[in-house]
């Protein structure tokens, strides 16, 4: 089942690996067509309209590590200022299921643990059959379901908690199934049919989002759409779902593939998608892309490390945040200091998150030991990345493009009746 998650390569006829071309362009040069081998260099990119310029791979890693093995990684980097560079996600496969271990994004890095994750840092048993993508006896059927997955696993932020946290367990119901699609070329045209694995997330009869994320045995991971059920929401709300439907077309949008879900009552909208339907050449037109920038952030990251018996390099600390009590409707300036606050990868950009929700600033030209930012009215009217900072208590985190720091403690004074802003 690896397969579906690991891009390929093209070959001529001679068995050589063809430079800037990939198995859907179309090209008759590409004879025959393999998985993209560990550490070997990217001949090309998977980009797409959605991506922002950035180059999105799904690459095969050999940790070296026996309890291990392979794993498959979706990666994405490209613009060194765009949201999302980095490991985007960790697929590991047990004697049972393939499953998601880490994701890293711009709200940092988290990790899907099991009931196995005990004391701050969690054994490799702890990382398998978390975030469950499917059976790897999936090709044996057309279609599954992996169960929903509650008191059984969580979702950590970085880096290393203490396991498991309260109120972090996740019950998304993750169905899948197989259907053929066909894709569209660079020239306009469409693929043959190819067989696609899609995986379902969230149950359209008790959800009212639900997202398809598509992946084949050539190209890895295809891209993504995702619904809303707008049946019995307001007028409003129904608007904000069409506008971005409405942009998503215009802006040329992606390929619709599955069918909208069907609900009795329901009213399905796709709101949002993601594709990866073009290529793009390696940066290195003679050689291809070394994937060794994927390995050593995997390498320092914290939880990770630990698939190459490495010790992580690059673990962020704060060590204040001034001042460290602000009344609600402050507008001024945080400054947070530490260790180690930006990165040798992403030296111009580091996130701040506030209760390990999604990110609400990003500040750049930042030194290596302190980060100052302002508030503004958009911290407080909830303008700024939809994100909640709570009266009272609140935790910040630095994420500064391989991990996040320790949490470190600030407090929100005023609120009329403590309820989350």
């Amino acid at each position: 089942m690896m397969d579906y998650f690991i891009q390929d390569v093209c070959l001529d006829k001679s068995g050589n690996v063809l430079m800037g071309v990939s198995p859907l362009d179309g090209n008759p040069a590409c004879a025959s067509h393999r998985d993209l081998l560990p550490g070997e260099n990217l001949p090309y990119h998977k980009t797409g309209k959605s991506a922002g310029g950035a180059f999105q791979d799904n690459i095969p890693i050999d940790t070296g590590n026996p309890e291990i093995g392979l794993i498959a990684v979706q990666t994405s980097f490209g613009n060194p200022l765009a949201f999302g560079d980095g490991i985007v996600d960790i697929l590991l496969q047990s004697s049972t299921t393939i499953s998601s271990y880490m994701t890293l994004d711009q709200t940092g890095s988290t990790y899907h643990v099991n009931a196995n994750c005990t004391g701050s840092v969690p054994n490799i048993s702890a990382s398998f059959d978390t975030d469950v993508h499917m059976d790897i006896d999936a090709l044996s059927t057309t279609s599954g379901n992996t169960g929903t997955y509650g008191p059984g696993w969580s979702k950590l932020p970085a880096p290393a908690p203490v396991c498991p946290r309260p109120n972090v367990n996740r019950a998304d119901q993750k169905k899948w199934f197989f259907a053929d699609y066909r894709y569209p070329l660079p020239n306009g045209a469409l693929t043959l049919p190819l067989k696609t694995l899609v995986l379902t997330i969230a149950d359209p009869s008790t959800d009212d989002d639900i997202t398809y994320t598509y992946y084949t045995r050539e190209m890895g991971r295809m891209g993504f759409e995702a619904y809303h059920n707008v049946a019995g929401v307001s007028a409003s709300v129904k608007a904000l779902y069409q506008a971005d439907h409405d942009k998503r077309l215009i802006s040329g949008g992606c390929p619709t593939l599955a069918p909208p879900p069907s609900t009795p009552g329901g009213s399905w909208i796709e709101y949002q998608c993601g594709s990866n339907e073009t290529t793009a050449p390696p940066l290195d037109a003679v050689h291809g892309d070394s994937p060794a920038l994927a390995i050593d952030l995997l390498k320092a990251s914290n939880m990770t490390a630990l698939f190459f018996n490495a010790t992580s390099t690059d673990n962020p600390h704060i060590a204040s945040i001034t001042p460290p009590t602000i009344p609600y409707g402050y507008q001024g300036s945080i400054t947070i200091t530490g260790e180690s606050l930006s990165s040798a990868y992403f030296p111009y950009r580091v996130l701040v998150d506030f209760n390990g929700g999604v990110v609400y600033y990003d500040v750049k030209n930042t030194t290596s030991t302190s980060i100052t930012f302002n508030m503004d009215s958009s911290a407080w009217n909830g303008s700024h990345y939809a994100h909640t900072i709570a009266c009272g208590d609140n935790t910040v985190h630095v994420f500064d493009g391989v991990s996040n720091s320790n949490e470190i403690p600030f407090t929100v004074t005023g609120c009329k009746d403590g309820r989350k802003k």
